[in-house]
């Protein structure tokens, strides 16, 4: 332990953790200099009629269409690059469509979030096709999005969306769920004392997340500290002194700046659906 804090005193450190700061910064900006499409989702199941927990004479409806499973998917679809994405831009013979598997019936599609109402975003159920959902706007900005609610029997809660736009060779990237810490906060709690442990989670989440690029960051200088020790440690540390180093400096190094790098892609704060039980 002598030895980290030995290291922290360096002023070198500082240098080194703004030096990576910026430089992902600015790879940052390079990124995002185009438009991106991108959506996430999470989903829930509702009701599971093949599980058996319902007595066999109680039948499950929507619109008075018996249904064996009732599941909801909730996508955020928008730009995540600085160029605006038209809706001229998509292709009419490969159109943006959100799909489910062969065996899902789509039962109702609505948008229930928009950025602004000027993107005019649409949905349209195929009907030779139950099982996809024909999505249109009008333009989207940088951040412009919005968010769709499907409810579909399908077992499968993740969607998945594809359709040529010129100028993104790429197609719609997909960013996987919503994070964990997003879900939470958009929880609703009351001041019961029964959620006062829930309340307590969920802002220990939210914190942990906040500082995971700090440790990621403090962590990854150390691990280089034990690679290359001569260079900053006088005198010399010992053989057991640098496998520490590394060891410590590799569990709060790469795998924290990698979890924060990967929980970090997420959508608009005011395109994430309210709540979800977890």
């Amino acid at each position: 332990m002598n030895y980290v804090v030995e290291v922290l005193d360096k002023g070198w450190v500082g240098s080194l953790v703004g030096f990576i700061g910026v430089s992902f910064a600015i790879y940052q900006i390079f990124q995002r200099n185009g438009a991106k499409l991108c959506f996430q989702y999470m989903g829930q199941l509702l009701i599971d009629g093949s599980s058996r927990i319902l007595p066999d004479d109680v039948k499950v409806t929507y619109r008075k269409k018996a249904v064996s499973r009732l599941t909801l998917t909730q996508v955020v679809i928008w730009n995540d690059g600085r160029a605006p994405i038209r809706g001229t831009d998509i292709s009419e013979t490969d159109v943006l469509k959100c799909k489910f598997g062969e065996e899902t019936i789509i039962l109702n599609a609505e948008i229930i979030k928009t950025s602004r109402t000027a993107t005019i975003a649409e949905l349209e159920i195929l009907n030779d096709n139950n099982n996809e959902v024909l999505v249109k706007f009008n333009f989207l900005d940088e951040k412009d999005g919005f968010l769709i609610k499907i409810l579909h029997t399908g077992i499968n809660q993740s969607p998945k969306i594809s359709g040529t736009i010129i100028g993104i060779p790429k197609g719609v990237q997909s960013l996987g769920r919503l994070p964990v810490q997003r879900r939470l906060r958009n929880r609703r709690l009351d001041g019961s004392p029964e959620n006062a442990m829930a309340e307590t989670f969920i802002r220990f989440m939210i914190l942990t997340r906040r500082v995971m690029p700090l440790l990621g960051l403090i962590g990854s200088a150390i691990f280089l500290i034990g690679l290359f020790p001569g260079i900053v440690l006088t005198p010399e540390i010992s053989g057991n002194e640098r496998i520490g180093l590394l060891i410590f400096g590799f569990i709060y190094g790469p795998i924290v700046l990698f979890a924060s790098w990967v929980d970090r892609r997420k959508c608009p704060h005011q395109l994430t659906p309210d709540e979800i039980d977890l």
